[in-house]
This record gives C-alpha cells, structure tokens and sequence, in this order.
C-alpha cells in the first residue's frame, strides 16, 4: 500500500515510517533495524534508518563513528537542528543513517512526562518524509512500550 496525497493533479508519495520497537533490550531491535534497511536499499528502495537507541549500535554498524561536532537526533530534538543536516551517507546510494549517541538518554529523563516531546520526532519526520520510500527508526528498548 503506497502512502501519497493528492495537490492539484499531482499526487506526491510520501515514505512509509516504520519503527522497530520492544520493551526489553537485546531483542534484535537493532539487527533487523539494520537489516531490514539493508534489504531494501539493496531492492532499489530510498531508506532512511534513523537511530534513537541511545547505544547508536545502528549508525556504528554502518560504519557511521560521530565526533562531538557532528550533529545527532539528539541536536535535532533540542537544538533546532534540521532533521536533513544529521543524515549520512552508508555502503549503498539509496540507503542513509541519521545516528543517535548518549545523549539520546539524557532527552529521555528530561522529556520523559512531556507529551509535546513524543511528536518531536513525527514533526521532524515530516520535512524528509517525501525523499524516502522508507523511514525506520530503531527505538529504545524504554520508548517501544
């Protein structure tokens, strides 16, 4: 099923967003995060796999290593950074990380009763929502319940 709207005659696609979440960790969020991302870069798919585990083992298997200034989800969340400036290039041209990294734990204490802070992410989905066939976020094991 194809996500799309319709302006005018046109009609633009828009990406589906897919999360892989579970309560406990060490499930295999991360392998078939990675994974599934993979498979579909490889068929031709445009991806977006966006790393919010604050352990950042997605974007580390992709060979994806950030310096303290290289900006992360987390500067997207809380510093107004746009979600396009975090997004690295892998292995395949179709296929594109955004990492997470330790800081994503600290936005989770400190947003952890704010219910603006679950749409953070949504709203900022929805600028690059349209270069993408596919947008999977690997979650922590605490936001997938």
């Amino acid at each position: 099923m194809e996500c799309a709207i319709r302006i005018g005659r046109g009609v633009i696609s828009l990406g589906r967003i897919i999360a892989i979440g579970n309560r406990k960790g060490g499930s295999g969020k991360t392998t078939t995060s990675v994974n599934l991302s993979a498979a579909l870069a490889h068929k031709g798919r445009n991806v977006l796999l966006v790393d919010a585990d604050p352990q950042g083992h997605s974007a580390l298997s992709l060979g994806t290593h950030v310096t303290p200034e290289q900006k992360t989800l987390f500067d997207v969340l809380v510093g107004g950074v746009g979600l396009q400036e975090t997004v690295r290039d892998t292995y395949l041209s179709t296929f594109h990380v955004i990492p997470g990294g330790s800081k994503l734990a600290t936005f989770e204490r400190d947003h952890a009763t704010d219910p603006a802070a679950k749409l953070m992410l949504a709203d900022q989905l929805d600028s690059v929502r349209e270069q993408y066939d596919y947008v999977l976020i690997d979650t922590p094991p605490r936001l997938a319940s």
